[in-house]
């Protein structure tokens, strides 16, 4: 009914009276319903006296490992040879035959195994296993005159495989609070991959990953560990892929109804994930587990500007509230909202119809501190108008691409001709200056990889 398995009752081991090495295979059927059925083969496979098992090995470099023979009878090990040799050297043979490698040479080459394109290290070992008494301890039997038995010798073989993994787990990006990744509710921004560590060997990476998030605000954050989804609340908020680690920032236009408005000029939310990168070997057994925190941020599509000066409205609407946040928020669910005030604590004001002065008849005069909500406030949706003093550069910059850095987006303001067409982005990851740059024909983009290099002249910079 369970599916586990035992020895059958009466038999006091695998194989019951056979004294020879054998191999059996089985196939194993589940039914959960008359229409779906799974099956899976299991082989049986039984060395004569001494067996190491039939999968490899599985060491690391951070634990020690031990593993003892299964054996029938009292046995003494003295013998052990690898190939490679030099691990013969490094592995260590209890006289009950426990092997360990406690000491792997972090310098020595990888060698012995391949796996997936991977060196790791790793050899095929030799162990002899006597039976009784030692031959070279055997003496006369004086009293019958007769030598006892003689001894019994077996050879086992195992595989011993040493993984050469990652010492650490890091992200390009988003490691800090302040370096989050962030992007606009219904946008996409750029994915952010594991970083590769720069080592001659080429180290194994992490087999899975998975993650745990929590968000600054307490709402509950869940991962999904089938489809590398990441939620708030239910809703989407980024992928993850859970075979290589990368990460896609992709928030739910839903989420901005969710999100905590406060007296700021756009709200936001911000989560905090523990990604794992796990080493998974089975069925030999389980790596290390490396672990990095990236922060991921999502900002409203709806912005509050403060305005200055004297405002004046057709229609306005009066409501008493908690405070700042409440009547943000009464403006933010009124779809008819243009502007708010608040004056005092409690005392909220919702405007509609914009009046040019203060002439125009059934206008009223807003009263407190004026907001202004401005819809579509997104960096990949918006345009930039910049005014200098080189008037040829002056003009629109709307969103293009990006660079997969901080700051990397990438703006371009298309003119008549291509001479009057002009890029501007930061310069690069490590210098907070913004350059205006002509386009050329060596400009690439790789869209994907969030990648953009420039080749075009550059015209003028502006420090941030």
């Amino acid at each position: 009914a369970t599916g586990s398995l035992r020895i059958a009752p009466g038999a006091d081991r695998v194989g019951g009276s056979l004294l020879e090495a054998f191999s059996i295979s089985c196939t194993i059927v589940a039914h959960q319903t008359i229409s779906l059925s799974a099956s899976a083969t299991l082989t049986v496979v039984a060395q004569k006296n001494i067996s190491y098992g039939q999968y490899p090995l599985l060491f690391r470099t951070d634990v020690t490992n031990r593993y003892d023979p299964v054996v029938m009878g009292d046995w003494s090990f003295d013998q052990l040879n690898c190939d490679p040799s030099d691990i013969t050297t490094e592995l260590r043979l209890g006289q009950r035959g426990r092997v360990r490698w406690p000491n792997p040479d972090k310098a020595a080459s990888a060698g012995g195994v391949l796996a997936d394109g991977f060196d790791m290290r790793g050899a095929i070992c030799r162990v002899r296993g006597t039976a009784g008494t030692p031959v070279g301890l055997a003496q006369l039997d004086e009293g019958a005159g007769q030598f006892p038995p003689p001894v019994e010798t077996v050879i086992s073989y195992f595989v011993a495989v040493l993984p050469s993994v990652w010492e650490n787990l890091r992200y390009e990006r988003a490691k800090t609070i302040l370096g989050r990744l962030q992007v606009t509710v219904g946008q996409v921004a750029a994915t952010i991959n594991v970083e590769v560590p720069d080592q001659a060997i080429r180290l194994l990476p992490p087999t899975a990953f998975t993650g745990k998030c929590s968000s600054d605000n307490g709402g509950i954050v869940t991962l999904d560990t089938v489809t590398g989804q990441g939620t708030y609340e239910g809703f989407p908020f980024f992928d993850m892929d859970l075979t290589t680690g990368s990460v896609r920032l992709a928030p739910s236009q839903e989420l901005a109804s969710l999100m905590p408005t406060d007296a700021g000029a756009r709200a936001e939310l911000t989560l905090s994930c523990t990604i794992y990168g796990l080493y998974q070997f089975p069925p030999f057994g389980d790596g290390p587990v490396l672990q990095e925190v990236i922060y991921l941020g999502a900002t409203d599509d709806t912005c509050f500007v403060p305005k200055t000066g004297n405002y004046y409205f057709l229609e306005l609407h009066s409501l008493t509230v908690s405070g700042p946040t409440q009547c943000r928020t009464e403006c933010r669910k009124d779809s008819t909202c243009t502007y708010y005030s608040l004056l005092g604590a409690t005392s909220c004001y919702l405007y509609r119809g914009l009046c040019p002065d203060a002439g125009t008849p059934g206008c009223l005069q807003a009263s407190g501190n004026v907001f202004a909500r401005v819809l579509g406030c997104a960096e990949r949706a918006t345009c930039i108008q910049l005014s200098l003093s080189k008037h040829f550069l002056s003009g629109r910059y709307c969103y293009y691409g990006e660079n997969n850095y901080r700051g990397g987006l990438v703006f371009l303001k298309e003119g008549i001709t291509s001479f009057e067409s002009f890029w501007l982005h930061r310069k690069s990851r490590d210098f907070d200056v913004w350059v205006l740059q002509k386009p050329a024909q060596g400009d690439f983009y790789n869209a994907s990889a969030a990648y953009m290099t420039f080749s075009g002249e550059e015209m003028a910079t502006i420090d941030s």
